[in-house]
């Protein structure tokens, strides 16, 4: 009897030893955590690249915003400017943000990767299968990390177009394509070209910052599962 009345006075003491000790662990394992997460969003936006493709039958034509340094970088092929290798070596190890490039650009881009010497008009011809509706063959071997904000922000099966997204939320400068897609640039087209891409570059962003909550929760969860979830929908990542 005098056993069994000790280890009742006893138990409660170890019961909360025991229980001290996972909050203890709780507390370091919340606050490394908070580390982790800390160093993924730093890396998205040391290597986060905002960017948009314009190709043409004789011109190229892409420009790239840069969440670290706030500056835009534009590269050209068209006449005697072929800017692909300095291209190629900006998206060495970066994250490539884009709206709809899991179907266009990212496909362009990746394209002129594989066959590095590739033509303009060759590329263009490429390019016309995706805006036909052909799937990325490159899609699931890409050479560089990618989001996809349309992704995003889709409702199941909709599609928004970009500039009906740059509407939604009153972006101050919806522009056209300011050159028929049938025609040849011309030196004189290039200034008008690389504006319309750069502005349509800002909408992106400002969808980027619209969403940016969303995308770091995707980041906890890409990592957490080990699965690549940056770019589903909430519909998807359900």
């Amino acid at each position: 009897i005098l056993l069994i009345l000790i280890k009742s006075i006893v138990a409660p003491h170890t019961t909360t030893t025991w229980f001290n000790s996972p909050i203890g662990t709780q507390i370091t394992s919340t606050e490394q955590h908070k580390k982790e997460l800390s160093s993924m969003l730093e890396e998205l936006y040391a290597r986060g690249l905002i960017y948009d493709v314009e190709i043409y039958k004789n011109c190229f034509l892409t420009s790239f915003y840069s969440l670290r340094k706030k500056a835009y970088k534009t590269f050209t092929i068209h006449g005697c400017r072929d800017e692909r290798f300095d291209l190629f070596k900006l998206i060495e190890g970066r994250i490539l943000i884009g709206y709809n490039n899991w179907n266009f650009d990212d496909g362009v881009i990746s394209h002129l990767l594989k066959h590095e010497n590739i033509s303009v008009r060759q590329l263009w011809e490429y390019s016309q299968t995706l805006i036909n509706g052909e799937f990325n063959q490159y899609r699931y071997s890409c050479k560089f990390d990618s989001y996809d904000l349309l992704e995003v922000i889709r409702a199941g099966f909709n599609t928004i177009s970009l500039k009906n997204a740059g509407v939604n939320l009153k972006f101050p400068n919806i522009q056209d394509l300011p050159i028929d897609f049938n025609k040849e640039i011309s030196d004189d087209d290039l200034l008008a070209l690389r504006e319309y891409n750069i502005n349509d570059i800002d909408i992106t962003k400002s969808i980027f910052e619209h969403v940016r909550s969303q995308l770091e929760m995707r980041e906890i969860l890409t990592e957490k599962h080990q699965l690549d979830l940056r770019s589903l929908s909430n519909s998807g990542l359900a």
